[in-house]
């Protein structure tokens, strides 16, 4: 078995049941299971929140969610996520459809959704080790996989490291530039 769930061998038409798990379907056929990894990641998030200081107080208080102004401001938010919702609907290019395979754009893959959803959620933002360490584990294994798959070298991360002898070879490293100022 292969780590994308495809059994060496098997024919095109065999094949579709795994490429239909990755993908949310031209006609939402997998947006149940989208909405129920959603709802488990929310719950998750949820805890991870409630269990953080969990002797402090609430900082949005029932009382403070009470009130005209608090209410005022959901129900514009509310509004405001319709309109996102209803524009993008209306002026989108359905990249989801297979009318449109054609195109140098597509679907967006089912696990990029998933992970760009629950990745939003706890905001890895990748400007210092300190406030991201989540993100720079990620950008040090992608910079050597780079480096390996342009065949520099790069340290077994299990091995030693020796610091004399002729054949030491310093190790190659990337990193993940950002929009703005900094990726220029």
């Amino acid at each position: 078995m292969s780590y994308y769930g495809i059994p060496p061998g098997l024919d095109l038409e065999d094949r579709h049941p795994a490429v239909g798990a990755w993908f949310l379907g031209p006609r939402a056929e997998n947006f149940h299971i989208l909405k129920d990894i959603f709802e488990s990641t929310l719950k998750s998030q949820e805890q991870a929140r409630i269990n953080l200081y969990s002797k402090d107080q609430p900082f949005i208080t029932p009382e403070m969610q009470a009130k005209p102004l608090f209410q005022e401001n959901i129900r514009k938010l509310a509004w405001e996520l319709k309109a996102l919702n209803d524009i993008l609907k209306d002026h989108s290019v359905p990249f989801w459809s297979p009318r449109y395979q054609g195109h140098m754009n597509m679907d967006i893959s089912f696990p990029a959704v998933i992970g760009y959803l629950v990745t939003m959620l706890y905001n890895p933002n990748n400007v210092a080790t300190e406030a991201s360490p989540f993100t720079t584990l990620v950008e040090k294994y992608v910079g050597q996989q780079l480096c390996r798959m342009l065949r520099y070298h790069v340290s077994d991360p299990l091995k030693k490291p020796t610091l004399s002898g002729k054949d030491v070879k310093p190790d190659a490293w990337g990193h993940i530039t950002c929009v703005g100022p900094n990726a220029r």
